[in-house]
């Protein structure tokens, strides 16, 4: 079989078409096939075997324990023939995959039989019976031929990276329970390692030796950092609960783990120079790792010293460096060191920059690297990689950036020498913005948060640049775009700062900060740049504001240039305005009380005309000309997505002039905002965002004012209308969503007025019955409309079981289900979740107006040729049939009816039933439908001969629902807020038919699942054959069983 193997492989990597697809074919035939794991593996042995084949082998083994290992991805395989491995198999597949990890001669298949192993180990964990695989990863790591340690801590790095990513609760604990004895060792042999490549000094020993143990030591990092940061609870969150055994336990572990770190670190400071590639890899790796520490434990876990040893280390390495390395080396220091700096006190100057100032090495790096940035040296290619991150990930690498020159700007207050080095570097940016993209931007972060650099110099430069072409259009090259950002950016700074500086400087700066208020500002042609250097200012220096208390300020400073927007056509200065408002909403949030709340109100009246202007719900002339500049689709998204702050800011004084006016004229532009945006879904769906908020907004103005002309009528209207093209068949699923939020926003706001609108509401709910019969079997659409008619019942039970179409709609969607494709069960799933919530808030009318469609649809799960809906479809039913047992005889029979798949085979079709059903327990969240399927499932135990040899499974869920049910009993007594109902008294029965007969019809608690538990037991011992299937069960569930029985309510 070896040689066989052996040739297909190689036939695989044939230059023959016919003769490679053949093989192909067969390799992957032989993939899901027992044995064949370890087949592949051992193949890598024999002889004569190419070294591209034996990585062939390699991949295709780790392909199939990925389809093939966890029996959860069996349903992925393809064809259904893939059976999972064995234990025999998978036992022999860890040791092959261990040995193949660590003593691979070819690092291909070394690298992908560790990626392998730790899909494993991720898989089946490294506790219990697995765990000796990390101390053989250890031990292979601990080696002394240094080629065999690096394979050995690639391949512990790779495990322990995938154990640290579950994020399961008891993989959580497993992991926590393994890092401390584990990151000790690993901190020991990070020293050992570290001590090797520095022992020769800067320039002497052999530089063969000193790579390796650079290589090794960059590895040891790696490990150490998701040992500290994932393995262990940080010493901050140890310190809040430090009353808690486990939390000081916890925190000794992390303290004994930094103990070595620290130590490496005092001994890892050099001022030698230290060249090559892997010393680079080591210092990203330290920095990173000091960088975790700092986010997970806190400032203190390692000191200032810790912090300044390694980035004394990462300055010799940066001096050490050359070429294009040396450029990405600058930038990516930048973002670790400013991420270490600026924990814990934020990007700005602050206590963080006196601790660290002390140090010559940090004040060193930092005021290089704002040379380097100024200088341009970093250089575009360097800076790309911040471009291309999420927004949320840049904005706070930059962040880090800012910390850093921080530093730079701490120290350079210092000495005369050094502020005049870094004004000097600052100004050459200005002048020479179309540098690199980003130079002229962070060279001016020192200028803003050191007021002492701002001299005369720096200033008259960023107004020479205001006075050019700063707002070049968007159609202009790269440089004009950074000269613009780069001036932009300088006059926030400035006119942020102005008020914290001196001199000539400081004059002409809050001169300039007048002339933008009162628009008298001399220069031809300047007004509308400076106003928007004013919005830019606004939006990006929102933070200093709030700190400084200037919230007031912002806001005041955003109504002037909101209302100098009637004046001022500019397309740019309409779009940064946008920005100015929301960043002045952020400010004026957390002061909703006294002047502060009237000036955000008076803010959001103010600025709503412009930002409906701006998504397009407004005409031609004056300002609307500014609208133009909206015309693509990302910025009249931001305005849209800023429409809704702006009409809570406008109405969150419902009684201030002015509130119902603004409401009005919002409702007036939703039709033309929705057409605006046209076919482009995200559009859209921020749409739906905005008539959802003017809906509910419209409810609260009518609230508090019940004598005026009400709002929300015509805001239903409004909302209708765009529901309708919003959930119509063949919408993308997102829309969808959208609209179905909008549907029931709509729907609480007309239930939460005084004088509820019967008739809107009551079109509501007709057009979801309407889609929902439309769309049945159609999957989201389907659903959507079953989850605003279930909404509707919740607000409206009468009207709902009086509406004629309610039960073909049900009846329809509960059939579609039959045999439906996943997606298009998800509306007989939600149909079903109608008729229990009927149920529960009408018992006295549910029962006769549902029960028709209800046993209709049942029948037709049960007869149903491929065994019903699936388990889902067939559990929501059992549940509103489980909860029609207390109200109708008939529904018990039904019941079973269709668990046992009708008169056709119902032994084969029960099982089926059962597979399915079991399967999906974990998708049934609600507490009262995990009541009923544990009360239909004990029914099936006592009566049905398939449903006993799935005892364990089903004895072990009701116990949890028990348990589930206890806990809430429990909290409830503590927080004094115990219902004081009497417990069921018709548990003692035994017969079960009969103790689901005796439930009191209550919609206000669950089945009480002790009691039907006890029922089942006893009628299954007086069953035939009913000891005979007890004993069989588990013992630990039997256990469970006992302990639930015995629990007292």
């Amino acid at each position: 079989m070896e040689a066989a193997l052996v040739r297909v492989l190689h036939g695989a990597l044939s230059a023959d078409p016919e003769a490679r697809c053949a093989s192909e074919r067969e390799l992957e035939a032989a993939q899901t096939r027992p044995g064949a794991v370890a087949a592949l593996l051992d193949a890598l042995e024999a002889p004569g075997l190419a070294p591209d084949a034996a990585l062939l082998a390699v991949l295709c083994a780790k392909h199939a324990i990925d389809r093939r290992w966890a029996p959860s991805r069996l349903a992925g395989a393809r064809g259904g023939e893939a059976e999972p491995i064995g234990g025999e198999e998978k036992a022999a597949t860890r040791a092959r995959l261990l040995r193949i990890a660590t003593d691979a001669r070819d690092e291909r298949v070394a690298a992908h039989g560790a990626l392998a192993l730790a899909r494993v180990a991720r898989a089946d964990g490294a506790s219990g019976e697995h765990a000796g695989l990390l101390p053989a990863l250890l031990g292979a790591a601990a080696r002394p031929d240094a080629d065999a340690a690096a394979r050995g801590l690639r391949a512990l790095h790779r495990v322990v990276k995938e154990l640290a990513s579950r994020r399961l609760l008891p993989h959580k604990r497993e992991f926590c329970a393994l890092a401390p004895a584990l990151a000790t060792d690993v901190a020991r042999m990070l020293g050992v390692h570290v001590a090797a490549a520095l022992g020769g000094g800067g320039g002497g020993g052999d530089n063969g030796a000193r790579a390796r143990a650079l290589v090794g030591a960059a590895l040891c990092a790696k490990v150490l950092r998701e040992l500290l940061v994932h393995g262990h609870v940080g010493l901050r969150e140890a310190a809040s609960d430090a009353r808690s055994a486990a939390a000081r336990a916890h925190a000794d572990n992390a303290a004994a783990a930094l103990r070595p770190l620290a130590a490496m670190l005092d001994s890892a400071g050099t001022d030698g120079v230290i060249e090559g590639e892997a010393a680079e890899t080591l210092a990203r790796a330290l920095l990173k790792l000091v960088a975790g520490v700092h986010e997970r434990h806190g400032a203190a876990a390692l000191g200032a010293r810790g912090v300044a040893d390694a980035v004394e280390f990462a300055h010799g390495v940066l001096v050490g460096a050359g070429g294009a390395r040396r450029e990405r080396l600058w930038a990516r220091c930048a973002v670790l060191l400013g991420r270490v700096l600026a924990d814990g006190a934020g990007a700005w100057a602050g206590p963080l920059c006196d601790t660290y100032a002390a140090s010559g090495a940090v004040g060193a790096l930092a005021r290089a690297l704002v040379g380097a940035l100024a200088a341009g040296a970093a250089g575009d290619d360097a800076l790309d990689a911040w471009a291309d991150e999420p927004e949320e990930v840049a904005a706070a690498e930059l962040a880090g950036v800012s910390a850093a020159v921080d530093v730079a700007a701490a120290t350079a207050e210092a000495d005369a020498a050094g502020a005049r080095a870094l004004e000097s570097a600052s100004v050459a940016a200005l002048a020479d913005g179309a540098g690199a993209r980003d130079a002229a931007r962070f060279a001016l972060l020192a200028l803003g948060v050191a007021p002492a650099c701002v001299r005369d110099g720096a200033l008259r430069a960023a107004l020479e640049l205001a006075d050019g072409d700063a707002l070049a259009p968007r159609a202009a090259g790269d440089a004009q775009r950074a000269r613009r950002d780069a001036t932009l950016h300088a006059l926030c700074l400035l006119l942020a700062g102005a008020g914290r500086s001196d001199g000539a400087a400081g004059a002409r700066a809050r001169a300039l900060r007048a002339a933008l208020a009162d628009g008298a500002d001399a220069r031809a042609g300047a007004l509308a740049r400076l106003r928007a250097a004013w919005a830019v200012a606004l939006a990006h220096g929102a933070d200093w504001w709030r700190r400084a208390d200037g919230a007031d300020d912002l806001v005041d400073g955003a109504l002037a240039l909101v209302a100098a927007l009637a004046a001022d056509a500019q397309p740019a200065v309409a779009l940064v305005a946008l920005a100015a408002v929301r960043a002045a909403l952020d400010a004026a949030d957390a002061r909703r009380e006294g002047a502060a709340g009237a000036r955000a109100a008076a803010l959001g009246r103010a600025a709503l005309p412009a930002v409906l202007l701006a998504c397009g719900g407004g005409g031609g002339g004056g300002a609307c000309g500014a609208c133009g500049a909206l015309a693509r689709a990302d910025a009249r998204w931001r305005a849209l997505a800023l429409l809704p702050r702006v009409v809570d800011a406008a109405c969150a004084e419902p009684a201030a002039a002015g509130a119902r006016t603004a409401l009005a004229a919002a409702l007036d532009a939703l039709p033309a905002v929705w057409a605006a945006s046209g076919s482009e879904q995200p559009l859209a769906e921020a749409c739906c965002d905005a008539a959802a908020c003017v809906a509910r907004r419209a409810a609260d103005l009518d609230r508090a004012e019940p004598r005026a002309p009400p709002l929300l009528g015509g805001a239903l209207r409004a909302c209708a209308a765009i529901i309708e093209r919003a959930t119509a068949p063949g919408t993308p699923t997102g829309l969808c969503e959208r609209g179905t939020a909008l549907w029931l926003a709509a729907m609480r706001a007309a239930a939460s007025a005084r004088a509820a609108p019967p008739s809107e509401l009551a079109a509501l709910a007709r057009r979801a019955l309407a889609v929902a019969a439309d769309a049945a079997g159609t999957g989201e659409h389907a659903r959507a409309a079953f989850l605003v008619v279930d909404h509707y019942a919740l607000l409206s039970p009468g009207a709902l079981l009086g509406a004629p179409e309610l039960g073909g709609a049900l009846e329809a969607g509960v059939r579609a289900g039959a045999g439906a494709p996943g997606d298009g069960r998800r509306g007989a799933v939600a149909a079903l979740g109608v008729v229990e919530t009927c149920l529960r808030v009408a018992p006295a009318a549910a029962p006769a107006a549902l029960a028709p469609a209800l046993l209709a649809a049942a029948a037709a799960l049960a007869a149903a040729a491929d065994g019903g809906g699936g388990g889902l479809v067939d559990g929501a039913c059992a549940c509103a049939l489980a909860r029609l047992c207390v109200h109708r005889a008939d529904a018990l029979p039904a019941l079973m009816t269709m668990l046992a798949g009708g008169a056709a085979a119902p032994a084969d079709a029960l099982a089926r039933v059962l597979d399915g059903w079991l399967a999906s327990l974990d998708c049934v969240l609600l507490a009262s439908a995990r009541a009923l399927c544990a009360a239909a499932l004990l029914a099936l135990l006592v009566d049905a001969a398939p449903a006993r040899a799935r005892a364990d499974e089903i004895l072990a869920f009701v116990t949890g629902v028990v348990a589930e049910q206890d806990g809430r009993a429990a909290a409830a007594a503590a927080d004094g807020a115990c219902s004081g109902e009497p417990p069921h008294a018709g548990g003692a029965s035994g017969e079960f038919g009969a103790a689901l007969d005796e439930l009191a019809p209550d919609p206000t608690r669950a089945l009480p699942a002790r009691e039907l538990l006890r029922a089942c037991v006893g009628a299954l011992r007086a069953a035939p054959g009913g000891e005979d299937a007890l004993r069989a069960v588990d013992g630990a569930v039997l256990r469970q069983v006992a302990a639930a029985l015995e629990h007292a309510a």
